[in-house]
């Protein structure tokens, strides 16, 4: 496992090291759309890596076995035991972050209080927008900011004083934008992203990378909500952003890809 694990470092840094460099000339020239389809070459170039290929097998059989003998006192630390080490540390953070994620789902689902009761759930007619077939609306005192829950079934949760907070204009611009998360199963590609974060955790630039793909899926989202709007439209909206901004909790940007 560790073995296979840090053959794909070279070529996922390859892959990394060329989506950062150019993502401010993409993003000028292609647009954040694309740029954000962009980020799946990171998980399609790893999966090609991983195919067999007749030259990488035939490589395989022309190397001779190589033996490695370590010379030295019986107390001196072998490359054997310093693998171990990195093996215990690479799991015990992986299961750390992984359990993170886990928590934090449950935690939510809990802590939202999100049971499907008629005071919860808000009736389609009341919403500026026709919300997808299999995507349900709730309300809760607990949320600060609208987002999307759920893996296996997803729901849009809105405060409490979500109609208070923004105009009708707004609300509907807001729900157009979780709408396309929705459309675009983001949160499932949430989930892939944050699984290899778990796996590449020591690699810097899958940091920097995980953060430079979520804002592009935000700005993404915003750009298709915004296509062929108004100014006063966008303008609206930006205030918007203002609005949860400000009454968003100081830890929101520390909810991981199951909530969107």
């Amino acid at each position: 496992m560790i073995d296979w694990l840090l053959g794909l470092v070279f070529p996922l840094t390859l892959l990394l090291m060329m989506m950062l460099s150019l993502h401010s000339y993409l993003v000028k020239t292609v647009g954040v759309n694309h740029v954000y389809r962009l980020w799946l070459m990171l998980p399609a170039g790893l999966l090609f890596f991983n195919l067999p290929m007749t030259w990488q097998l035939a490589t395989v059989a022309e190397q001779p076995e190589i033996l490695r003998f370590v010379v030295g006192s019986l107390n001196s630390v072998t490359v054997e035991d310093e693998q171990i080490w990195f093996v215990v540390i690479w799991l015990l953070v992986s299961i750390v972050i992984t359990l993170s994620g886990i928590i934090s789902y449950g935690f939510s689902k809990k802590y939202f209080r999100l049971e499907k009761t008629t005071d919860s759930v808000i009736e389609q007619q009341h919403l500026p927008v026709t919300l997808p077939k299999n995507l349900d609306l709730y309300q809760s005192r607990y949320v600060t900011s609208p987002m999307l829950l759920g893996l296996f079934s997803q729901r849009l949760v809105i405060p409490n004083n979500f109609q208070q907070l923004y105009n009708q204009e707004q609300q509907q611009l807001i729900l157009e934008h979780e709408i396309c998360h929705f459309d675009r199963n983001d949160i499932y590609w949430n989930l892939l992203a944050f699984i290899l974060l778990a796996l590449f955790w020591f690699h810097p630039l899958v940091w920097l990378a995980y953060f430079r793909y979520h804002r592009d899926q935000e700005l993404s989202c915003d750009n298709i909500v915004l296509a062929r709007k108004k100014m006063t439209s966008r303008v609206n909206y930006s205030k918007a952003l203002l609005v949860t901004a400000e009454t968003s909790s100081a830890f929101a940007f520390a909810q991981l890809s199951f909530k969107k």
